[in-house]
């Protein structure tokens, strides 16, 4: 096992000396020596049938596809023209682009200095952009068909040597290459498919992190940037902006900006636009798909796993779309299909899942501002193993387009490169027996054809005259001003053009703000937010039309907008907002709105200060509901300006904010000006509920005088609010500390009372406290309430507190004993009062795992270290080498495998896979818990199936149980290899999950 490491951004790999950026003489190794040791002995978790099932041939894949009626799977192009093909891109002369995906998954020329369990790598350095970078294998191609017979028999190479390169995008005069770390332009001004030299280098600072999620899906957005997606285990550091993880960027290559357009969601590999410009992409989640992106909005994404959002402040994000129908994971490629040759799918979602070998259409269904999906018909379903849809695409011609990976590997969870390199292929999906029009060349067009393609049924049509009229030299103005004028069908894209043309001016827009088209009138929000308003009669028409907007979505991009504005022209806005009282209800809109406010916190403290004095703003359901508390949960909050987290074992921690008493000195006294500015005492109740919440850690030592002043006044007027109580405790009030601690005897607290009484007990440790949580802690029958005592304890740094727990460790449940095992271990006068007890033997908490001894092994107390080396050699000469050597593996093979749905900590997730932590079914037999590894088991109230792992070895069986059973069982015995031997040929040919009965019987029969 090697050490997980801080993955460094390649923002900041780029600072390593000039000497590394040269290529390399000679190719490098692959690994560093030691890492090489541990992929030999690697074995492979996730979907991977390498080496036990062979991609069919092109046909014969085809031909099993089983489609609807009237439907029909037709193959376009194959290896060896084709192979590993992961983006599709379509030209305006109907041409499709290919980037063949050859290189993955290891970068050329690099080498891997390290792992993390979720196979996140560190590489040796950052390789140089072209035409300096390692060679590659990966190569971008041009399919063409010429005769118009669906196949394309004309294949050109337009860069090749590319060194993992995931998207492609056609311009007038060249073409977009991400080739991560970097962004490229490709100049090609005659389009004579041969670039006109080295490429352009717009963008560094790509993540290489984890090759099968890296920045991907490049896509023109209607305003003229370009917009991509980045997955979820890759960052990264661009102009001063950082993201962990996934989200959908933004490019403008006029102004070189480049900015996050939307943070979080799936392990995101697909980017789309409909007809009205709303953004739309896939995901790896199951029972979704995908998201619908508002500007500026933050998502849900693993946030352990994948790091802390950007700000620490959102204080909430959106999930992914609602769905209803087929619910395996996961849909990560997407289109919205718009074109007429399928009729009946027009305005639907068609997804590739690769996963389960399917692509499926599903209705679009408006909620609120955003979305909900629906399935209809499966489009395709096989039993081809190998059919792998890792991007789809719908033509010029009104077919879909999917590049079919072919490999019976799809997990990425193995280091090693057991790829098919040798297939691919391109598949189309047709009416049966059309005739489909031939391709066509739309540069050859005149001005007044391209104009006439912004109403054509074929959004890709219309994708391709936008962006040509954009560059045409021609007076179009007028034309695209009638257009929009008459409120055509094209009236959109014409103001799109105009757009791109800059012949939009502020006053142009601002007029737009009452056009009869919604998305006329919500793009026009939407550009003046983007461009930043600059005229004051602008400003009033934004907040006067958002006052009066009756459509929905309209109002979302208003929320969105009033962000990127200045404090005086975006709080206006969001004071308009609040007048639809319907929007409290909406999936968006109050998020959105608190985002907006939150973005003016600095520079906007008037304005906010005028909207807490308006009576108006709180007759608003919005901003009682949502807002208010949020307000002032953010001043308190905020307690200093170096904010950080934490990398450790691959996890990240949440946001980390360092207090520094000037800074929460000042946002304490803005404080105490939002509580004097409320219209009555209720108002100001709602704010200081909020404060309480924000105000984490100790003691504020020198509080404002007039916030300590209007906080004890609450609190006199209302002394059994728990939240002034606490508030007034936190400022140094002696009174309502006393009365927190007295009130924490009250049984009759509603829970979240008692949560917020014992978080402040934590953290300011009164000594009359410690001995009420121990005497609770030994009372107390509930396990949940149990389980906040033994946290509260944590905050005492006394050993008396380590003595509590100590002795009330064995009437805890298995649960709280894990929780009480990591307390114990975490502070040094804790952990060596827990080490001298167990030394005495008057303390045995079983098997020590692996965390907590990682913890304990991090003190630099001598006399602890020599005490824990005492009990380590006893417990591992106890279990043996050979046990020793199971327990490592398995902690590996468990990370990979089982950590994505029980996560590392065994804490499982919510609606998807149960808890492991002191679980009864890991104190069952060895037969049962083989069974279950190898034929799965049914998930209770949950609707999900645990799959069943049959292509794990023997011995890889062996230690994931092993190391399952000690690191959340408290549970020593070992499972060999030659035990998991015996029960796999027992079971014979069994193809369905395991039922909680039937494991009870088989538990009861032995």
């Amino acid at each position: 096992m090697f050490p997980s490491r801080l993955l460094l951004p390649c923002s900041l790999l780029l600072l390593l000396p000039a000497a590394h950026a040269g290529a390399p003489a000679a190719e490098p190794p692959r690994f560093t020596p030691e890492l090489e040791e541990f992929v030999r002995h690697f074995k492979p978790g996730g979907q991977d049938f390498a080496g036990q099932a062979r991609a069919l041939p092109p046909e014969e894949s085809v031909r099993r596809m089983q489609v609807p009626e009237g439907y029909a799977a037709e193959l376009v192009a194959s290896e060896p023209a084709v192979r590993q093909p992961i983006d599709l891109r379509f030209d305006a002369r109907g041409r499709l682009w290919v980037v063949q995906y050859l290189q993955y998954p290891f970068p050329a020329g690099l080498t891997v200095t390290a792992y993390d369990q979720y196979i996140r790598a560190e590489f040796d350095r950052v390789p140089p952009p072209p035409p300096r970078h390692p060679r590659g294998a990966d190569q971008i191609s041009i399919l063409e068909d010429r005769d118009g017979d669906g196949r394309f028999e004309i294949v050109k190479t337009f860069v090749d040597g590319l060194n993992l390169a995931t998207s492609v995008l056609p311009d007038v005069d060249g073409v977009w290459v991400l080739m991560s770390p970097y962004l490229l332009f490709y100049p090609d001004r005659n389009g004579d498919d041969v670039p006109d030299g080295d490429p352009e280098v717009h963008l560094a600072g790509f993540g290489l992190e984890d090759t099968h999620s890296l920045a991907s899906s490049l896509h023109w957005g209607p305003d003229g940037w370009i917009y991509g997606a980045t997955g979820s285990t890759t960052n990264l550091e661009i102009q001063g902006v950082r993201l962990l993880g996934q989200g959908i960027w933004r490019y403008h290559p006029g102004t070189r900006a480049f900015e996050v357009f939307a943070e979080g969601g799936g392990n995101t590999f697909s980017l789309e636009f409909d007809q009205y410009g709303r953004a739309f992409s896939g995901t790896n989640n199951g029972a979704t798909r995908g998201l619908h992106y508002a500007q500026g909005a933050t998502y849900v994404k693993g946030w352990t796993k994948h790091g802390p959002a950007m700000n620490p402040f959102i204080f909430g994000f959106f999930e992914h779309m609602a769905h209803e129908g087929y619910g395996q994971r996961f849909p990560q490629t997407f289109i919205l299909y718009e074109a007429g040759l399928l009729p009946e799918l027009n305005g639907q979602i068609v997804v590739g899942m690769s996963l389960t070998n399917r692509v499926q259409a599903s209705q679009l269904l408006p909620q609120t501002s955003t979305f909900r999906t629906v399935d209809r018909a499966a489009l395709i379903t096989t039993d081809d193993r190998t059919f792998r849809p890792v991007d789809i695409e719908q033509g010029p011609d009104g077919a879909i387009y999917l590049a079919d990976w072919s490999d019976p590997r799809l997990s990425h969870l193995n280091p090693k490169d057991t790829w098919d390199k040798a297939t691919g292929r391109i598949v189309r999906l047709v009416p049966k027996g059309a005739a489909l029009p031939r391709p066509e060349d739309l540069t050859k067009l005149d001005d007044a054809a391209l104009l006439a393609r912004l109403s054509h049924p074929n959004r890709e049509h219309r994708e391709q005259a936008r962006r040509l009229l954009a560059r045409r030299p021609g007076e179009q103005g007028p034309h695209l001003r009638a257009l929009v004028e008459v409120n055509a069908p094209a009236a959109l894209e014409a103001f799109w053009v105009l757009n791109l043309r800059h012949e939009l001016q502020e006053a142009e827009l601002r007029a737009a703000l009452a056009h009869p088209n919604p998305h006329v009138r919500r793009w026009a929000v939407r550009l003046l937010g983007d461009r930043g308003v600059q005229q004051a009669a602008t400003a009033a028409a934004l907040a006067g039309r958002a006052a009066v907007e009756p459509d929905v979505e309209v109002r979302s991009q208003f929320a969105s907008s009033a962000r990127r504005l200045r404090a005086g022209q975006g709080v206006p806005v969001v004071r308009a907002l609040l007048r639809h009282e319907a929007d409290a209800g909406d999936r968006h809109l109050p998020l959105l709105l608190w985002w907006a406010l939150e973005s003016h916190a600095e520079e906007g403290r008037e304005e906010l200060l005028a909207l807490v004095a308006d009576p108006a703003s709180w007759r608003a359901p919005t901003f009682r509901r949502e807002l208010a508390e949020r307000l002032g949960r953010r001043f308190t909050a905020d307690q200093g300006p170096r904010r950080h987290y934490t990398l450790r074992q691959g996890v990240y921690s949440e946001w980390i904010i360092d207090r520094a008493p000037e800074h929460l000195r000042r946002n304490l006294e803005f404080c105490a000006r939002l509580l004097e500015a409320a219209p009555g005492p209720e108002e100001a109740l709602l704010l200081a509920q909020g404060m309480a919440r924000g105000l984490a850690g100790p003691r504020v030592t020198t509080p404002p005088p007039a916030l300590l002043q209007a906080i004890v006044a609450a609190w006199n007027r209302a002394p059994d609010h728990v939240a002034l109580t606490a508030l007034a405790a936190r400022l140094g009030v002696a009174e309502a500390e006393n009365r927190a601690v007295s009130r924490l005897r009250d049984a009759r607290l509603t829970e979240s009372d008692q949560q917020i009484l014992l978080d402040l007990v934590s953290a300011l440790a009164p000594p009359d406290a410690l001995p009420l949580l121990a005497d609770q802690l030994r009372t107390e029958r509930n396990e949940a309430r149990r389980a906040r005592r033994l946290t509260a304890l944590a905050g005492f740094d006394q050993p008396a507190a380590a003595a509590a727990v100590l002795e009330a460790y064995a009437n805890l449940g298995p649960r709280l004993q894990t929780t009480a095992l990591r307390n114990l271990a975490e502070k040094p006068a804790w952990a060596r009062l827990m080490l001298e007890r167990m030394a005495a033997g008057t303390f045995s908490p079983g098997v020590l795992g692996s965390g907590t001894l990682a913890t304990l092994r991090a003190h630099p107390d001598p006399v602890l270290q020599r005490l824990l080396e005492r009990q380590v050699g006893a417990a591992t000469g106890a279990a043996g080498a050979e046990t020793a050597l199971l327990i490592d593996a398995g902690r590996t093979a468990y990370n990979l495998t089982c950590a994505p749905c029980h996560q590392e900590s065994g804490s499982g997730l919510v609606g998807l896979a149960p808890t492991l932590l002191a679980s009864p079914w890991l104190q069952r037999s060895d037969e049962v818990l083989v069974n279950i590894i190898l034929h799965g088991k049914e998930n209770p109230g949950r609707g999900l199936v645990m799959p069943p792992w049959r292509q794990l070895d023997d011995a890889q069986v062996a230690a994931i149980l092993t190391y399952a059973r000690r690191e959340f069982g408290n549970d020593a015995r070992a499972v060999s290899p030659g035990r998991v031997k015996e029960i796999r040929a027992a079971g014979g040919t069994r193809d369905r999950p395991w039922s909680d009965r039937e494991l009870e019987a088989l538990a009861g029969v032995r």
